[in-house]
């Protein structure tokens, strides 16, 4: 029996296992519900220095919790330590921002660490594909579907009601005790997804998915625009 197509790129054969959550994100032992799926070699290699930025950054945004400090003071301080490249991605993300209030009363200013976006969403376009092969039942997501990827913060605006309402309604599911999510097929079509995700507690993510000949299930004076990927 021939392999299964890898998760990611659809194309090559899924001769290796990968982590959908990326294993760099726990500490040892890893937990005993990690979600695997087939992927290709190639696929690995070329998403795993992403994947370790995308660590730094939650780690970084999580430092008061357990698992994220540990993180932080060993593989990512060695991460740093070893590579000049991450390092100065991870000092160039540090910035400060003046903190408004929702009436927009300036509250102060915050030393945050910025997501590097296009690194941080290759990630989640990742992770989002490998849930949907797991829901699926080993299908490869299709690609003729556009990204909408937002992080749930006090900085960002607050999400509409009506994409509340539908996470409100999927299952909370979890992996360990550190990334918790949640993640939907709609049914009317299997093309469109809703994943929120958050790690540690504390960075939290919404992605939205959807085809160009579809309506997205949100009002259209909410709707998000994102170009296609």
């Amino acid at each position: 029996m021939p392999p299964p197509p890898c998760y990611i790129c659809g194309s090559a054969a899924g001769t290796t296992t990968d982590h959908v959550f990326p294993r760099c994100l726990f500490a040892k032992p890893l937990p005993l519900d990690m979600l695997t799926a087939p992927a290709c070699s190639d696929c690995q290699q070329l998403l795993q220095p992403d994947e370790e930025v995308f660590r730094n950054f939650v780690a970084a945004g999580s430092y008061g919790d357990a698992t994220a400090r540990a993180l932080w003071e060993t593989k990512v301080a060695r991460s740093l330590a070893n590579s000049p490249g991450l390092r100065t991605t991870f000092v160039n993300s540090i910035k400060t921002m003046e903190w408004k209030s929702p009436g927009g009363v300036i509250l102060g200013d915050l030393t945050v660490v910025e997501g590097a976006k296009d690194r941080t969403e290759n990630v989640l376009r990742k992770i989002v594909r490998g849930l949907y092969f797991l829901d699926s039942g080993g299908q490869v997501m299709p690609f003729d579907v556009r990204y909408r990827m937002e992080q749930v913060s006090p900085l960002n605006a607050s999400m509409p009601e009506s994409v509340m309402d539908i996470y409100h309604g999927i299952e909370l599911r979890t992996v360990g005790g550190d990334v918790r999510y949640k993640f939907q097929i709609f049914a009317e079509e299997q093309r469109a997804t809703a994943s929120w995700m958050a790690f540690y507690g504390r960075i939290m993510f919404v992605v939205f998915t959807w085809p160009d000949d579809v309506e997205l299930p949100i009002p259209a004076n909410e709707r998000p625009e994102a170009a296609p990927t």
